[in-house]
């Protein structure tokens, strides 16, 4: 019998508080806020409008043949790309261990020293949070290894 009475009870003071709480959004709502308006159609319309036949001709006869396009690789500091020719710079004189493949615990093959022009062939490779690419010279013989980027510098710069 004391199960049941806990049980209507408990029941009872949620009903009540669940009422209230209802009766106090809507008294927010109406008095309060009156404003707020929840909308849940679009406010953004989208229209595609075709290119007329005319502009699109035009534009067809502008394009530039594949086998016709000339394109220039931007010297950037910091961008490297294969096939771009390097200086080693920034080692203070120590040279740039030029490995056998990606990595601080691959053989060194030589050391490229300061000054040097190389030429990326392949690359990037990221190997113990490192860039390292793919560099040749061949002023002195063919000498090529992997190397980390830091040390690079364009040419021209």
């Amino acid at each position: 019998m004391i199960r049941q009475i806990v049980t209507k009870q408990i029941i009872l003071i949620g009903g009540i508080f669940g009422v209230s709480l209802c009766l106090v959004a809507l008294f927010l709502q109406v008095f309060i806020f009156p404003n707020i308006i929840i909308e849940n159609e679009a406010k953004v319309q989208v229209v595609i409008t075709p290119m007329p036949n005319a502009l699109k001709t035009q534009a067809a006869q502008e394009i530039i043949p594949p086998s016709e396009k000339t394109t220039e690789t931007p010297v950037i500091p910091g961008v490297f790309t294969s096939g771009m020719e390097i200086i080693i710079a920034g080692t203070e004189g120590e040279g740039l261990n030029v490995r056998q493949s990606p990595g601080i615990e691959s053989p060194v093959v030589y050391l490229a020293q300061e000054g040097e022009s190389y030429l990326i062939t392949d690359g990037p490779k990221i190997q113990d949070g490192l860039i390292w690419w793919l560099i040749e010279q061949t002023e002195e013989g063919i000498k090529t290894g992997w190397a980390v980027q830091d040390y690079f510098s364009p040419t021209g710069q």
